[in-house]
């Protein structure tokens, strides 16, 4: 319910997951979101999930989205 109602107290690109049927990942985002924002909020999720079969991101910019995913397959 604290994420639907978007009270959900992270700090900018903390990361909580919720462990249950499907792990879900939760990331704190400023108000306004920049490009690089993006990026690095991808490139921690993978970092953070590296293990996952498939990732899913819901919403956020999709070109910096990928770039920061790429940017972790080079490291």
């Amino acid at each position: 319910s604290l994420a639907r109602n978007g009270d959900l107290p992270l700090k900018t690109l903390e990361i909580l997951v919720h462990h249950g049927n499907r792990r879900t990942v939760f990331v704190g985002l400023p108000k306004t979101p920049d490009l690089e924002t993006w990026r690095r909020l991808a490139a921690s999720v993978v970092r953070r999930m590296r293990k996952s079969r498939a990732i899913a991101f819901a919403g956020g910019d999709v070109q910096a989205l990928t770039e920061g995913v790429l940017t972790v397959a080079f490291e």
